[in-house]
């Protein structure tokens, strides 16, 4: 709890840090308003400039633009980095490791946010006899922090006396590669062997359709969802032993669709719905491991120190919105199973003329993250999928209730100050249609949960271009390209046809 550092001097050191997240953001909207309003629109400001200032004062990342949207979606490299084994790394704990992958970007550079958890961490009262907690640093341009920005370093918490630094790189590796996350996760099931694992994620989210992470070093570069699930199916997490849970500290990263991804490699997951707080997760709760390793009971922990910390400084703080939810993977595919449900019965609704309707229900849901970006539009379209039930029972009754169920029992905690939040999201995309068209209709088919899901939101995207007048034109090539594809080959492909449909795949 929050007493544990009730100290004046930490205090002022957290109310100074948070006033500095917040300016950041404010000032960092305020250019990406004036450069949309330069360019003789407001609505897609993040599109605006691809020279914006990357990030804000909170855990999102509102610096997207365009000149990135063919590389976020190219082949993946799951070649691991290597990581060099310091003299210290010796006298482990076996009951449980903590891995934190903890890319710095201007959060750190800029207000010395990762440094502060840290130090948070170390301060934590965590039995470190028992516990391995684990850092993995990276993708800022300077570190407060005793680490170097020229390296990425392995940091291992010592109780309260300090830490030690078990390993680094001989140069700095790109904290928004595959192979970058895969090399620390076989550094720590190599060095850190132990009963039970959890694996956090530090940084930016941008939700699943632009991913995770900002290395200021490498470009802004974000890893995507590709990226977090070629590294997560290369680990030994879903061959030999499952994460006890995985955790965002990081924006918008309360999807179903990383809830899926997931599922094969954690029995749990904790993230946020909506654009964290600049200031992040309360790390004191790690000392629940020195009383038991029960992944529901730390997870709650999680969520009820975080939420503890935010009630008590809220004030000082422009009484930031948060969500933070615990999700149990091992309901998801009941989810899924009921996002197929009602998105079918909308993809049947857009045939019988009830795209009007539609949209009327879908502009009634929460968006999430809209009011931090400014507007609806600016946003990226995470929609709060318990609102999606709520708003569309009057239309389709059967399949929403269905779905309000299946995410009750998918959700097993919330902290939130936010009406109405269900804890967790869904990409639904209709006010934001340029990120749809930059972003999301090349993400759709990879990040899908549901067939009919990924059928109605093609077809959506058809019908919004025409104000709904157009629907037709999406059924007429969906069953043209149906029935070309049960067509046999009239011929063998030539040699250099092969050659091309091979290169194609690369």
């Amino acid at each position: 709890m929050k007493e544990k550092r009730s100290k004046r001097s930490l205090v002022v050191i957290i109310i100074v840090v948070a006033l500095m997240l917040l300016l950041m953001g404010t000032a960092i909207l305020i250019v990406l308003k004036k450069k949309a309003d330069s360019t003789g629109s407001s609505s897609h400001s993040m599109f605006s400039d691809e020279d914006a200032t990357p990030g804000d004062g909170s855990r999102g990342d509102t610096s997207l633009d365009n000149t990135n949207a063919d590389n976020i979606f190219s082949g993946v490299d799951v070649t691991p980095i290597e990581i060099k084994k310091n003299d210290s790394l010796r006298n482990v704990a076996s009951e449980n490791t903590i891995m934190i992958y903890m890319i710095g970007s201007n959060l750190e550079s800029e207000a010395g946010a990762a440094s502060l958890d840290l130090s948070e961490m170390i301060g934590s009262g965590v039995d470190t006899s028992k516990t391995n907690v684990v850092i993995f640093t990276g993708g800022a341009s300077q570190w407060q922090f005793d680490v170097s920005s020229d390296k990425n370093y392995v940091v291992r918490v010592e109780g309260n006396k300090g830490y030690y630094l078990d390993g680094e790189t001989s140069d700095i590796a790109n904290m928004g590669e595959a192979g970058t996350l895969l090399g620390f996760l076989d550094f720590c099931t190599k060095n850190y062997k132990a009963n039970h694992y959890s694996l956090i994620f530090w940084d930016h989210g941008s939700g699943p359709v632009y991913g995770y992470g900002v290395d200021e070093l490498h470009k802004n570069d974000t890893m995507t969802y590709a990226e977090l699930e070629a590294a997560m199916s290369a680990s030994d997490f879903g061959k030999k032993k499952k994460l006890d849970f995985v955790g965002f500290d990081a924006c918008l990263m309360a999807s179903i669709e990383f809830a899926d991804l997931f599922s094969d490699y954690a029995d749990y997951m904790v993230a946020s719905q909506e654009v964290e707080p600049g200031m992040g997760w309360n790390y004191s709760f790690l000392d629940t491991y020195n009383e038991t390793s029960d992944p529901k009971a730390i997870t709650r922990n999680i969520i009820d120190d975080f939420t503890s910390f935010y009630d008590q400084y809220a004030s000082l703080m422009k009484n930031p919105m948060y969500t933070l939810s615990c999700m149990d993977l091992s309901k998801v595919k009941s989810v899924n199973a009921a996002v197929n449900d009602i998105f079918g019965d909308m993809y049947e609704g857009l045939g019988n003329s009830e795209y009007s309707s539609i949209v009327q229900a879908r502009s009634a849901t929460i968006n999430c993250g809209s009011t931090a970006y400014g507007s609806k539009q600016d946003a990226i379209d995470q929609i709060d999928l318990g609102s999606v039930a709520n708003e569309f029972g009057g239309m389709y009754a059967e399949s929403a209730e269905k779905l309000n169920s299946a995410v009750d029992d998918f959700i097993i905690k919330q902290g939130s100050n936010i009406s109405g939040t269900s804890g967790v999201c869904i990409y639904f995309p209709y006010d934001s249609q340029m990120f749809y068209q930059y972003y999301g209709s090349t993400a759709i088919d990879q990040i899908s949960v549901a067939d009919n899901y990924t059928t109605f939101v093609k077809a959506f995207a058809t019908a919004w271009e025409s104000d709904g007048e157009d629907v037709a034109s999406f059924y007429t090539e969906l069953e043209e390209s149906t029935e070309a594809s049960t067509e046999q080959p009239t011929e063998q492909p030539t040699e250099a046809s092969t050659e091309a449909n091979n290169r194609n795949c690369n």
